[in-house]
């Protein structure tokens, strides 16, 4: 009894090499096609990264030049402002494309 059930679970060699190379065909195909979406995607993701690193550079040199070089309140408010609704709309305007 023993020995029968042994022999049905068994799989020959033969099945065993087929399996093997079909686990490896689908296990290629997962790789080429998350390594293409990865690849799709990564450039744009860089591109915002990039774009928020430079429009938060340029906020911030903005202000250390407003801070230095106005000494009217209303001036500087007004210039804060108008910095914070540009940065706003090229934020828009990127992540609209």
């Amino acid at each position: 009894m023993y020995t029968d059930m042994k022999n049905k679970h068994e799989p020959s060699n033969f099945e065993l090499q087929q399996e093997i190379k079909q686990l490896k065909e689908k296990l290629d195909k997962l790789n080429t096609s998350s390594s293409s979406k990865v690849e799709a995607n990564n450039p744009k993701k860089w591109q915002l990264v990039t774009f928020f690193v430079l429009s938060s550079m340029f906020i911030v040199f903005s202000l250390i030049v407003a801070l230095t070089n106005i000494n009217d309140l209303a001036s500087l408010s007004q210039f804060l402002v108008s910095l914070v609704l540009f940065s706003m709309g090229l934020v828009i305007s990127e992540l609209k494309k």
